[in-house]
């Protein structure tokens, strides 16, 4: 992809990605369509916390595939085409825990692009995964949906998703309060709607993002 004889997704050619006035990127589509599908919640802090596993959102630990599908089969998940993967990795429960100081100390290593965060592991079973059950996007609550350093970049999923596929990847989503009311409810799927911002050429909004039960 890029090398201006192979096409980014729709058929997107690299000569509109440079061009400023391009109308074939951004996020004008999903802006005035909107997105609305099944969520599906993947734990991992819960699972974690019953393992034993000590939950650290910017320690860089990676959550593997296999992690997801066996929370996936506790819960009783079986992903359908068109879900919404959402994966709760505690990066949000380790930001309100730790002091302004080391907030400040986070905040430098990611300008120097040294920081880590807890995220799903690169991999081709990943890809595939998304591929195989039509997944339509994906966010989690860390500063990426990955795990950071990316351990993988031949299968980086922000390659795959966003320029290959044209799946939209949500980060720093709050899924706490969510996780709580899933667990409540013993119940891990919903309805997801989110309506982008709709600014011209723009590569990401607010998410304007509900889950309802």
């Amino acid at each position: 992809m890029g090398d201006g004889t192979r096409k980014w997704y729709g058929g997107t050619t690299s000569e509109e990605i440079t061009e400023p006035q391009s109308s074939r990127i951004g996020i004008g589509h999903w802006a005035q369509d909107g997105i609305a599908a099944r969520g599906v919640l993947i734990d991992y802090v819960s699972y974690a916390e019953k393992k034993g596993i000590q939950v650290d959102g910017i320690s860089g630990h990676p959550i593997t595939l296999e992690e997801c599908q066996e929370i996936a089969d506790e819960c009783g998940i079986k992903f359908q085409h068109g879900d919404i993967f959402f994966l709760r990795c505690g990066f949000t429960k380790t930001w309100e825990s730790i002091t302004m100081d080391q907030k400040k100390e986070y905040r430098a290593l990611t300008q120097a692009h040294k920081h880590r965060h807890t995220g799903l592991l690169q991999g081709e079973a990943v890809a595939r995964f998304m591929w195989d059950n039509h997944i339509v996007a994906v966010a989690g609550d860390g500063v990426s949906f990955e795990v950071r350093p990316t351990r993988d970049n031949d299968w980086s999923m922000h390659n795959y998703c966003l320029a290959g596929w044209g799946v939209p990847i949500g980060e720093m989503f709050d899924l706490e309060r969510l996780a709580a009311l899933c667990k409540k409810l013993n119940r891990w799927t919903f309805f997801v709607t989110s309506s982008p911002l709709n600014h011209p050429s723009a590569v990401s909004s607010p998410p304007n993002c509900m889950a309802l039960f």
